[in-house]
């Protein structure tokens, strides 16, 4: 065979589409055992999805019309950063092209005059099938992605197939991950993805495109922004090639970065609109402390006088707690920075420096919501992995915060339905005050699933600070005592 038939016969194997082919070969091999946890996964998705537990799914139905017609990312109230809106603008194009705008927003009822009642809203409330169906799909779909990232992170953290196997089901199915995309319909899993995937590019050289990942996370959703000091340490240190490599590092980073940023607030009145509407909402939209993180530690009745005394003064406690956050970043990124320069840094020094660094967040969130856990346990999933207390931590998060969704926005009222909607066996009525007397936000139980995830919190950071502080002073003094040499 000539050179040029075998050229011919290698098909797609051959000019620009050869790495893509073969990455989607090797792509292919290594998800395939996992096909029956994929496809069990979107099972359990398409079946929740057309339940919806909240009113946010009406605020991003709105934000998807307005930027359909080109009214800019700020146009209806939205206190996230520009790129959800862009997000929700492929969205809205997408479901225009099975169903005008205008039959997005429809009256509800049986299911939906149920949600109506749990929630507080209107009956007109509603929203369309099609709208829910593709908004919560394409959040699944990073879903699968994240699993994706958290495969070859534990890959590569550990070199074993069957531990990254195991973390990619423990995500993909992971009761709370399906309950905040396919049921509230919300977008933390996707800021994750491109956190999660910053620090993939990172580990593997690729600096340029940890910039861009980690702008993308941060500009859809604040919170990586605590990763970057992180980052820089790690590429920092990665670089071995003097002074000359690390400028060169440091500024792909910095250009994937800008990039993004550009991209994000280019259109005029963006930039106004995210410091009026982002900003200015995440310190004057709420009047105390409360929710889940550190503050579910102090939610319980006994231990409320902490909650309250920081509440009193929000501005003054907002204005300690946020320098706090950075100067925790900062140190994580110095540690990092530190220990990437030797050859014998262990995976469990960045992910327990992650950890501590995206935990930071929760100071400046006044009201930890059940969703923001999940910046915090793709770390805990991962240390998890070998260590059975963050295994711990992680399956105790998960189901604690899951309940507590069901809990505080109408959940329990789901598991009546079909008494009600099949059999009206009780009156919608009497369900209501059922169940809102039993598990009602005022009841005892909500407070209890709070602590419960406050205390897992605290002692995952605990042990990611003690174990982070054991492994650097056990491998600075193995640096040293092998006279210092670095392989990057």
């Amino acid at each position: 065979m000539t050179q040029a038939n075998a050229e011919l016969a290698s098909g797609p194997n051959k000019g620009p589409f050869r790495g893509l082919y073969e990455s989607s070969k090797s792509l292919y091999a290594e998800i395939r055992p996992l096909w029956f946890v994929v496809i069990a996964g979107f099972l359990i998705r398409l079946v929740l999805s057309p339940v919806s537990l909240d009113g946010d799914l009406v605020g991003f139905a709105q934000t998807s019309a307005s930027e359909l017609f080109r009214q800019g990312p700020y146009a209806y109230s939205s206190i996230y950063p520009p790129l959800w809106a862009f997000y929700l603008n492929a969205v809205g194009h997408t479901v225009s092209v099975f169903q005008p705008v205008t039959y997005w927003f429809v009256s509800a009822n049986g299911l939906g005059t149920l949600q109506a009642v749990s929630y507080g809203l209107t009956p007109s409330s509603g929203l369309s099938l099609s709208y829910v169906l593709i908004e919560k799909g394409s959040i699944s779909l990073f879903d699968l992605g994240t699993s994706l990232v958290i495969y070859f992170l534990a890959l590569r953290a550990y070199g074993r197939k069957d531990l990254a196997q195991t973390a990619f089901a423990l995500w993909f199915l992971n009761p709370l991950v399906i309950i905040v995309s396919s049921i509230h319909g919300t977008f933390d899993d996707v800021a994750v993805f491109f956190m999660l995937s910053s620090i993939l590019f990172a580990l593997e050289g690729s600096f340029l495109f940890a910039g861009l990942s980690v702008a993308i996370g941060s500009w859809l959703k604040l919170f990586p922004l605590f990763l970057i000091p992180l980052l820089i340490g790690m590429i920092l240190g990665r670089a071995i090639g003097g002074a000359g490599d690390r400028v060169r590092s440091l500024g792909s980073f910095l250009l994937g970065c800008l990039g993004v940023t550009l991209l994000a607030f280019g259109s005029p009145g963006t930039l106004s609109g995210f410091l009026t509407e982002t900003l200015t909402g995440i310190t004057g939209g709420e009047t105390r402390y409360t929710g889940l993180g550190f503050w579910g530690l102090f939610s319980f009745p006994t231990f409320n006088f902490v909650t309250n005394l920081l509440s009193q003064n929000l501005s003054r406690t907002f204005d300690v707690l946020l320098p706090l956050s950075i100067v925790i970043a900062v140190l994580m990124g110095l540690v990092i920075f530190k220990e990437s320069r030797t050859a014998v840094m262990k995976c469990q020094v960045w992910m327990m420096g992650a950890f501590l660094s995206v935990s930071a967040a929760y100071f400046v969130t006044t009201v930890t919501q059940p969703q923001y856990m999940l910046w915090t346990l793709p770390f805990l999933l991962l240390l998890g992995l070998q260590r059975k207390l963050y295994l711990a931590c992680y399956g105790t998060i998960t189901i604690a915060s899951g309940v507590f969704y069901l809990l505080i926005i109408g959940g329990p009222y789901l598991f009546f339905l079909p008494l009600w909607y099949s059999f009206r066996l009780l009156t919608l009525h009497t369900i209501l005050n059922s169940v809102t007397y039993w598990v009602g936000p005022g009841r005892i139980y909500a407070p209890l699933v709070q602590s419960v995830v406050g205390v897992a919190t605290v002692i995952a950071c605990v042990a990611s600070l003690w174990g982070l502080v054991y492994k650097v002073r056990s491998v600075s003094f193995k640096f040293l005592k092998r006279g210092g040499s670095s392989e990057g």
